[in-house]
């Protein structure tokens, strides 16, 4: 759902500024204030803030992995940090600085694209907070491909 909605996003900066060039981008969050909420959210998501979908996952991902294979799992641990800063690096880049030339009349976020990615984020809130629902829809799954192994 997390990466759903960031790439949705990203998309819709994309369309308004053609560039894919981090560089180009400074403060948006004077300038596409609706935009930076639901990015910020995402990117926070993405690297598992409590109360999200992607904290139950990486939290699962964690107990699961340590359980059977135990010391390799620190690797995996590495990664998630090293996401994060990425993740908060990205985050600066974007929405601190001064307002660019370039970016200082975009339009911010429409109403068909606040829907799109409000319904993204708040089915990452409910299962970050109803984890069970979502656990139910795959449990059938893992338990047959768990016994593969």
């Amino acid at each position: 759902l997390s990466a759903g909605a960031l790439f949705l996003l990203i998309g819709f900066l994309y369309e308004r500024t053609h560039t894919r060039d981090i560089g180009d981008y400074s403060s948006l969050v004077q300038v596409m204030p609706r935009f930076s909420f639901f990015t910020i959210f995402t990117f926070i998501a993405t690297v598992g803030l409590p109360g999200t979908a992607g904290f139950i996952a990486e939290l699962y991902t964690l107990i699961g992995g340590f359980s059977l294979w135990g010391g390799w799992m620190v690797l995996l641990s590495i990664g998630m940090l090293v996401s994060a800063a990425y993740a908060l690096r990205t985050v600066g880049t974007l929405f601190t600085g001064t307002v660019s030339s370039k970016m200082g009349l975009l339009p911010d976020l429409s109403t068909t694209e606040i829907l799109a990615a409000g319904i993204l984020s708040t089915t990452t809130l409910l299962l970050g907070f109803f984890p069970a629902s979502g656990v139910a829809l795959f449990t059938a799954s893992v338990t047959r491909l768990s016994k593969l192994f």
